[in-house]
């Protein structure tokens, strides 16, 4: 009369990865371990007390009471939303519990026997890690001919027809001239083609290789930051800050921003404490651009993917501001 769990691989914050439990039975949209939101320091958001009911009623024994909402983003095999609300529970068995709204919302479709779900917002496929006969899926390309590629697209259509499952097979097309396209590297234009006459005096500000030095020390421009001292003459210690999670994305166009800095002597290392605020703007085309409003001592502690976490920590030099 006992089954296995519905259980996923959830990564929180672009950074840990917990055990989720997908529950249809449970009420509210998600709950996290208490345990586990002290150790990855959520934000705690104070609620009314209420008193959570289980299966048995709320009459049958005495029951937890929840006064702690915390958030976070999650990432399920591909399937990301930036800002998950949890109950968080005292003595969860699980690390985190997946409940009916988040179905509802995820527009989720459970296949039991499979040991599946497909998430309907983002057309991704999870698999149960606590089923059997659970394997991670193999990638392997092998080349055919168009006519017996379009007949297995079709055979695989037919198969899936009315059963409310994602298809497994998608059909997708780039040319040579796309891909060359891409690879090309980017010619730099001329400033002298682009801006008016009236600007021409100002050339060099709009020269690209200028642009990539550090400008030289100039008086009454570079500005200097002075860190407070207290009574006994000494400097103040720097303010420590809690760090805020990043997505993949968002700590790779990091990591490559500060790479560059660091090529082009804008910035160096340091051992400082402190830390600056990262914002990330959305190009055009939807990649990301990495700015960081810098103080006198900045560092950044970057969490790596898998799970290896890596301090680099910069001083930025008086005139590279």
């Amino acid at each position: 009369m006992d089954s296995d769990p519905f259980v996923l691989d959830v990564r929180l914050n672009g950074t840990d990865f917990v055990t989720g439990l997908v529950d249809s039975g449970c009420l509210c949209y998600s709950a996290i371990n208490e345990q586990l939101f002290r150790s990855l320091r959520l934000p705690s958001i104070k609620i009314a007390p209420r008193q959570l009911e289980e299966a048995a009623g709320k009459n049958a024994e005495p029951s937890t009471v929840l006064d702690t909402v915390t958030y976070a983003s999650i990432d399920i095999d591909g399937h990301q939303q930036k800002r998950v609300f949890f109950y968080v529970v005292p003595g969860l068995t699980y690390d985190v519990i997946l409940g009916k709204p988040w179905l509802e919302d995820a527009d989720v479709t459970i296949s039991a026997k499979q040991g599946c779900l497909d998430i309907g917002a983002s057309n991704i496929r999870a698999w149960n890690h606590k089923k059997a006969s659970y394997k991670p899926p193999l990638m392997k390309a092998t080349q055919v001919m168009a006519s017996a590629f379009m007949a297995e697209v079709r055979r695989s259509r037919r198969k899936n027809k009315g059963d409310g499952i994602a298809l497994d097979t998608g059909l997708f097309a780039v040319s040579i001239a796309d891909i060359e396209k891409a690879l090309k590297p980017r010619k730099r234009s001329d400033p002298k083609t682009k801006l008016p006459p009236q600007y021409h005096q100002w050339l060099k500000a709009f020269d690209h290789f200028l642009a990539e030095k550090l400008p030289p020390h100039r008086k009454g421009v570079d500005l200097h930051i002075e860190i407070e001292k207290d009574q006994d003459g000494n400097e103040k210690t720097i303010p420590w800050g809690p760090l805020y999670g990043m997505s993949r994305e968002e700590l790779l166009v990091l990591r490559k921003t500060l790479t560059e800095l660091l090529d082009k002597d804008f910035i160096r290392a340091s051992n400082s404490p402190a830390a600056a605020p990262v914002l990330m703007v959305k190009k055009p085309g939807g990649a990301e651009m990495s700015t960081s409003k810098s103080s006198w001592l900045d560092s950044y502690r970057l969490q790596i993917t898998d799970n290896i976490e890596a301090r680099a920590q910069w001083h930025v030099p008086e005139n590279g501001l």
